[in-house]
């Protein structure tokens, strides 16, 4: 996971995001592209007991994040599920 730390609410997060083998949105990232999403699952201040999955929403220049809590089991099966899947995970 890499750590980060925000500015505006003064906490350090660890961020694992989810892409496709194709590199999706990445590739939608880098190329501007109005409508994306991307999913991750981040804790914050290295607590790991509060798990959380994202979605990140991008529409032109809105967003939105959907945020829900994840136990360390679902975790586990996400990344197995990722996996089996062939999504790739970058840190």
């Amino acid at each position: 996971m890499v750590p980060g730390f925000s500015f505006c609410t003064r906490k350090i997060y660890s961020s694992l995001y989810f892409d496709d083998l194709l590199d999706t949105a990445l590739r939608e990232k880098q190329s501007d592209i109005s409508r994306r999403e991307k999913f991750r699952i981040r804790y914050y201040d290295g607590d790991t007991s509060r798990l959380r999955l994202e979605k990140k929403i991008k529409q032109g220049g809105m967003g939105c994040k959907l945020s829900a809590p994840l136990t360390a089991a679902d975790m586990a099966i996400a990344l197995v599920l990722a996996f089996g899947l062939g999504l790739f995970i970058s840190f």
